[in-house]
Formats: C-alpha cells, structure tokens, sequence
C-alpha cells in the first residue's frame, strides 16, 4: 500500500467510525451517533460547485484552464484546475483558501473576484477577475443532486479546526495510546508508532501539518494544509440516520487500501468526534480526531 500510514493518519481525520472520548476505556463504536444541533456556518445559503467551460485564467502567474469553483459553508473556497503549460505526467492541481463575500460577488483570497450577474436554473453567469487584473466572463454549470439534508448533514458541513488527536497502537496484543493537543502534526504520530514498534517507511515532507477538514453538501470532502496543497476526494452518506459514510479520493496515488472506504461521524455539543481505524504493518491502529468550528 502507497504512503500506508500517510493515508490512515489523514483519511482518519475526517472519516470516522462512532468514537468515545479519551476517558472511555470501553471504545464502544456501536452506539448510535448522537444528533446535536451546530450554529449553521456563515455561508450555507451561498454553497456551491461550479464546473466552468474551457477557459484560460491566470493562477499564481500561470495560464491555466480552471474547470471548478466551489464556494463551501463555511468561507471555504476550492479551485480545480490544469495548467496551459505542464508535463505529461501533470494532471489536476487545486487551489484552496478563505473567501468574503460583498453584494453578488465573492472575493478568492489570492486567486480572484467571481461576481454572479445572472442566474438561470442550474446555469450560473459569472465574471471571474484574477488578481492579475485580467476580467473573463464564464457561464457555469452548479452540481446537481450532492449530499441528502438532514440534521446530520448540517452539522457535518463546514470547516473543521483540529482540537486534540489520540492514537492508539495495538503492537503484539499490547495496547499504547497517546494524546497530541492541538494542531495534527503527522510527524509526530508517525514517531509516536514507530516507538512503539510499528514499521513505518513513510516521511511525510510538506503536508505534515493539516490545518482544516471541509465537508460540503456538494459531496466535497478536502484536508488542507499548512503548505496551502490540500488533498480532495468525495464522500457520501451510506445512511445518514446511522451516521455512516462512504468515501473515495479524487487521485490514484492516495494508495491502496483507504482508496475507497466507510466511516461514521457522531457530534456531542459543538464538537465533532472523528475516527478510523487501520492495520499497519500488521498492527492495529485506531486515530481519534476532536474537532471544533
């Protein structure tokens, strides 16, 4: 499996079976997840995925053929896009940051103004002004169908900030845990495993450091990081009265086994509590996620 512990350590923060918290020495993943109600993010009427046409607009310096916007719930933009000029083995790169929003028009911090100036069932007439300067307009299509609604649904989609991360290792029938405040450093965790005597080859360079977690109603799933290159896939409810999801990433090198998968997320107050567990090296791994907004 590619980039084995890499994967389960950031597939586990957002893709989760039902957790306890760190004083329940039970971990009884069976119960049902609990349905609390979250303060609806700043921009959930505002959501939306737009694949654009053919186009040549201008991403840090370089030409490039943008084929998605996404504006998510919670101030979260995504780009996806090729570049005009690139090597063969090149394919998809995506931009992702903070975006405010002013009238009809939302501004893409470090990539562009987009303004809406008409609207016709799912086609979307837009001017797109990169930070260049340069102003094209567009017609874009949004993204029918997407996640089902639900209570479980307007919890789950936002941004996520990372609040505390405890990994458990099962190595020989002998259970090891630790706690890690704060920030996910995936270093760290990877340190913490081999201590423990699980055989880990990965070196993870610049997504080391995972800053946020965006779920979006358009099936959107996307991890950022502290380098600003975020990892993208799509996830869907398997049933969302259980809290269970299926999920799949957007690139065939994520690896092999947490490729495709299923999880389950449950929320407690304002928090959301995220788990997934693995077998590295023949070693039980288990990564609970608390995460707040």
């Amino acid at each position: 499996m590619k980039k084995s512990f890499y994967l389960m350590a950031f597939a586990a923060i957002m893709l989760a079976f039902v957790s306890c918290s760190k004083d329940d020495d039970d971990n009884n993943n069976n119960e049902t997840p609990k349905e609390s109600t979250l303060d609806a993010p700043q921009y959930k009427e505002d959501a939306v995925r737009l694949s654009l046409p053919s186009n040549e607009l201008t991403i840090s310096g370089d030409k490039a053929n943008v084929n998605l916007i996404e504006l998510a719930e919670s101030g979260t933009y995504l780009v996806a896009y090729q570049r005009r000029v690139t090597r063969a083995d090149d394919g998809t790169e995506y931009l992702t940051g903070k975006f405010t929003k002013n009238g009809d028009s939302y501004n893409l911090s470090g990539f562009a103004t987009v303004t809406i100036t008409g609207k016709s069932g799912t086609t979307y007439n837009i001017v797109v002004k990169t930070t260049d300067g340069t102003t094209t307009e567009l017609n874009a299509t949004a993204a029918s169908g997407g996640v089902s609604s639900g209570a479980m649904t307007d919890n789950l989609c936002r941004t996520w900030k990372i609040e505390s991360t405890l990994l458990t290792v099962n190595v020989d029938g002998l259970n090891a845990g630790k706690e890690f405040p704060g920030t996910c450093d995936l270093n760290k965790m990877i340190e913490y495993a081999k201590e423990k005597g699980v055989k880990i080859k990965d070196i993870v360079d610049g997504k080391s450091i995972v800053t946020g977690i965006t779920f979006s109603r358009a099936g959107t799933f996307m991890i950022s990081y502290q380098n600003g290159k975020p990892d993208v896939g799509k996830w869907n409810w398997s049933s969302q009265s259980a809290g269970t999801l299926s999920y799949g990433w957007n690139s065939s090198d994520m690896g092999n086994s947490l490729e495709n998968g299923a999880a389950t997320v449950s929320f407690e107050g304002k928090k959301c509590k995220l788990t997934l567990g693995a077998t590295v090296d023949n070693h039980q791994i288990q990564v609970i996620y608390t995460l707040g907004y």
